[in-house]
């Protein structure tokens, strides 16, 4: 009996309507879309929200640069960890900073996977997309935004939590980020392009 090439190639076989994305993959596509919210952000702080806010804030940054250089290299001379403390000044800089980070990240993946059915840019590049947990169908409004609120947590705030979040992606077979189980998703490959339809060959006689 002839076999049947299936029509799901093995990234996408069937676990619970598709199977999770290689590990690789989905890092380099995290990377690729951390990479170009940062340019975005990193835009958007110093040309509209610093200067707003705190007109003087490279002063305040290139005053705490150069304390804690000074800081840095008297505990090398005195053979001892350095005391990096923050300034008050800076503070308000950090906060605002770190605030347009969360908006921006939080606005890019919750928007782009809305709009591109589950994708974003670094997903589209690497063929990938996220997807309900229980089917094969994109994520609703409210799985999307809850992915992102704790991606974006993740990415900007702490440390640990991004540790946390990426932690469960290690695990095998599932490969589900901690944002995926609070909001029951995956990431898998792109679905495969339907076979062609052959439309039937006229006889010369229909002509």
């Amino acid at each position: 009996m002839p076999t049947t090439e299936s029509s799901v190639p093995p990234i996408l076989a069937r676990v619970t309507g598709c199977a999770p994305a290689p590990m690789g993959w989905r890092l380099l596509a995290l990377l690729l879309d951390y990479v170009l919210c940062w340019a975005a952000t990193m835009l958007i702080v110093t040309r509209l929200v610093l200067p707003q806010d705190i007109p003087n804030w490279m002063d305040v940054v290139q005053h705490q640069s150069d304390t804690m250089m000074t800081e840095v290299q008297k505990a090398s001379e005195q053979n001892r960890m350095p005391d990096l403390v923050l300034e008050p000044d800076i503070e308000p800089v950090l906060t605002d900073a770190l605030e347009t980070f969360f908006f921006v990240y939080l606005v890019y993946f919750t928007g782009s996977e809305l709009a591109l059915q589950g994708s974003t840019l670094g997903k589209r590049v690497f063929r990938l997309r996220t997807v309900q947990w229980t089917g094969n169908s994109p994520p609703h409004l409210a799985e999307t935004l809850a992915r992102g609120l704790i991606k974006s947590a993740s990415l900007v705030w702490w440390w640990p939590f991004l540790v946390v979040n990426a932690l469960p992606l290690f695990l095998p077979r599932r490969r589900r980020a901690f944002h995926d189980y609070v909001a029951r998703t995956m990431v898998t490959g792109d679905p495969p392009p339907p076979p062609p339809t052959h439309e039937p060959v006229l006889a010369h006689d229909d002509f």
